[in-house]
């Protein structure tokens, strides 16, 4: 049911019921009884007569059916409802949840009159809530359920609810004008009415009374962040869509769901950049000034005066700079009275300054930039706590549970994982990408000291900023490791009685983490995974445990059903093992390892150990000697490489001792090998040790003194071996 023709079926099937229900006999209209009689609809569509003893008029309610299916209702000569049904269908088919059917009770401008037109969709809203209708500008009229093609109220109802609010926006479109009302209105739009304060209908006034905390990062990760506001802004100007039309757009776009698109909308145009007007967003005077050059000041501005905590957020970075978003969590909630619980929000206001220009993101540690020092000063003169309020649809727990649970396919980007020093094989990080894009978890396999860790913790920080997701969480696995390590189990409470404590994998589903498995091999896979496996297998496991929700037991459940802790599309687990210990690979359950794409990360050639040695490796040691003499000593070609694979982290750390050593370079780089890099020779074969002790004499031939004691310091690791000169 994916394709567009397959969409339009049901909104045509599921409109043709509305179309052929029984007619309501009667509706009530600000108290007052409007008569209702139809004929029998023909073929796509049917005339609808209503009529209040003194004036009446006709509505003809018809389907438009082509490529899109729509629900349209003439009053008179004009045009009273439009909906774009197939949209909401498509979005329903997309995220498998019912379709709803809205329009949107707002009036057009005549001659440019946007004031007048403005205080008649006020009224406009104010009726239809005097008359049953919701008090918003957009109206749900009905809910359609797909798998069970059935409408929620039934047709009947559902149809009452278009006849009534036709007849509302009827009077305000017709304006005496005899177009649409016949003989006497049933209501006057002008005259003894006084105009209507927005006090009376609070869920129509588009900015609620103090700042919102509840907020969304925007897809793509904050270097785009700039260019996808503009982008949605020249949509909105170009197509001028429905907001039902742009949050398919958005959800189809960047793979999120319906939810999390609508709640972009609304920061869209709490941002001022677009609006609703007669059903569609435009652009606003910023929004047009915008898509020619965005100003980042005026969109701190605006989300410094629309969301709590923007200003407090900079100061704190300027006053700790290297700071994570935890310590500013507790910042926040101690300074402005925030319940966050977990770091969802904060880390949303340093996504949205980062993509600003104002905040520097190292791998997690936070800067204030030259950018913004400019606007510390008004920034720090907050001290007025401002008042709190939660956004429209729900509050804190609504939006961050659809930053993260309604996203449906993972989008890397290789080019913008931030490698930082690190140097590594060509298209390695491409393909890890890649894996993780088509839904696979991630197995990195290696000799020690290849960065494996440090890879999987940069593409999984690089996932955190494009998704919406919190900082990865990061655990060593090890030998003492059971389910309640992984999944966690029974706490004691201090004040008494038991308590569900989580485990690793717990923690990071509730917290919207990606997991960093670190030594996957250290630890029984199959006793410390449990139920998990039937989790990696795409299940979803109830486990032995609950915990307490609004004051009862609830049953602990993981896995792609769960809601609490919801093993979805969002969510990749990144492991790494060590290569010499490649054998445990194979006890690995299929189950576990099914879910994985395996990937090596070797040592690496020649070429890149010179390139590591000219970047980083200089960073860690200036000498030139010294780094000269550590490249031949690793080199897989003629170095001590070609026997072992030996990590770039090792020679780095090698260049590091020799930096601190005061001493010739033979004796300074031997004795960092000496420490660092000889126990990983354990096990050579005879005939290598051998050869591995005869380059060594080669290598520190400048000291011959020198390379006797380094060469009897690697032998004492074969004592076993008859050494040619004992």
């Amino acid at each position: 049911m994916s394709t567009e023709r397959s969409a339009s079926d049901i909104a045509r099937d599921a409109l043709m019921q509305l179309l052929q229900a029984e007619t309501p006999s009667q509706v009530f209209i600000d108290g007052r009884k409007v008569t209702v009689s139809s004929e029998k609809a023909v073929g796509h569509q049917r005339m609808v007569q209503c009529d209040w003893g003194t004036g009446r008029t006709t509505l003809q309610i018809s389907l438009r059916v082509g490529s899109q299916v729509a629900l349209n209702v003439n009053a008179g000569r004009g045009q009273a409802i439009y909906s774009n049904f197939n949209a909401f269908v498509e979005g329903a088919i997309a995220n498998e949840q019912p379709a709803r059917l809205i329009a949107y009770n707002t009036i057009r401008s005549k001659g440019g009159d946007d004031g007048k037109a403005r205080e008649y969709s006020k009224r406009s809203i104010w009726f239809a809530a005097r008359s049953g209708l919701p008090n918003t500008s957009s109206v749900d009229l009905g809910t359609f359920d797909i798998r069970k093609q059935t409408w929620t109220p039934e047709p009947k109802e559902t149809l009452k609810r278009i006849v009534c609010l036709a007849v509302i926006k009827a009077h305000f479109l017709d304006r005496g004008s005899g177009e649409r009302i016949h003989d006497a209105p049933l209501f006057a739009i002008d005259g003894d009415n006084s105009p209507i304060s927005d006090d009376e209908y609070p869920e129509a006034t588009p900015r609620p009374e103090g700042k919102l905390s509840g907020l969304n990062n925007v897809p793509g990760g904050p270097t785009k962040l700039l260019d996808t506001l503009r982008e949605w802004t020249e949509t909105v100007v170009d197509a001028q869509p429905s907001e039902n039309q742009f949050v398919a757009f958005v959800s189809k776009m960047y793979g999120v769901g319906v939810t999390r698109a609508g709640q972009m909308l609304r920061h869209c145009k709490n941002l001022d950049l677009f609006d609703v007007r007669d059903g569609v967003l435009v652009a606003t005077d910023f929004g047009t000034q915008f898509i020619a050059g965005p100003d980042p000041l005026r969109i701190y501005r605006q989300l410094a005066a629309r969301y709590t905590g923007f200003e407090e957020t900079l100061a704190f970075f300027a006053q700790n700079p290297g700071a994570r978003v935890g310590a500013l969590r507790k910042h926040l909630n101690q300074a402005l009275g925030t319940k966050w619980d977990t770091d969802a929000q904060p880390q949303t206001r340093a996504y949205w300054l980062t993509g600003l220009g104002f905040l520097h993101n190292d791998n997690g540690h936070y800067m204030v930039t030259d950018v913004a020092r400019a606007h510390l000063p008004e920034a720090s003169s907050s001290k007025d706590a401002p008042s709190v309020d939660t956004d429209v649809d729900g509050g804190d727990d609504a939006i961050e549970t659809a930053s993260f649970r309604d996203i449906t396919h993972i989008r890397l980007d290789p080019a913008a994982v931030k490698l930082g020093d690190l140097v590594l094989p060509d298209g390695l990080v491409e393909r890890c990408c890649a894996a993780l894009n088509a839904g696979k978890h991630l197995l990195l396999v290696g000799p020690p000291g290849t960065a494996k860790s440090t890879l999987a913790e940069r593409i999984a920080m690089h996932a955190s900023e494009v998704h919406s997701l919190y900082e990865p969480l990061t655990a060593t696995a090890s030998a003492d490791w059971t389910t309640y390590d992984t999944i966690g189990g029974w706490a004691q409470r201090r004040e008494g009685g038991l308590r569900f404590r989580e485990g690793v994998v717990t923690r990071a589903l509730h917290e919207g983490r990606w997991l960093v498995l670190d030594e996957l091999n250290r630890a029984d896979v199959d006793k410390c995974f449990g139920e998990l496996f039937t989790v990696l297998a795409g299940g979803t496991v109830t486990t032995a445990y609950t915990r307490e929700v609004d004051g009862r037991d609830e049953p602990i459940e993981i896995g792609f059903d769960a809601t609490h802790y919801h093993f979805g599309p969002w969510f990749r687990l990144i492991a790494t093992m060590n290569v010499r210990d490649k054998a445990s690979l194979f006890r690995l359950s299929y189950a576990f390892l099914r879910r994985f794409a395996v990937i090596t990360v070797p040592a690496l050639e020649d070429d890149f150990l010179q390139k590591l040695c000219e970047t980083e490796g200089a960073k860690r040691c200036a000498d030139a000697e010294k780094r000269a003499l550590a490249l031949r000593v690793f080199s897989k070609k003629n170095g001590l490489g070609r026997f072992v694979d030996l990590g770039p982290s090792m020679l780095l750390d090698v260049l590091s001792y020799a930096h601190a050593r005061i001493a010739s370079a033979p004796r300074a780089v031997g004795e960092g090998l000496e420490m660092l890099v000889f126990p990983q020779f354990e096990g050579l074969g005879d005939a290598d040790a051998r050869d591995a002790d005869r380059l060594i004499g080669s290598l520190f031939s400048e000291e011959p003194t020198f390379a006797r004691s380094l060469q009897r310091s690697f032998r004492s690791n074969f004592s076993h071996v008859r050494w040619p000169d004992d």
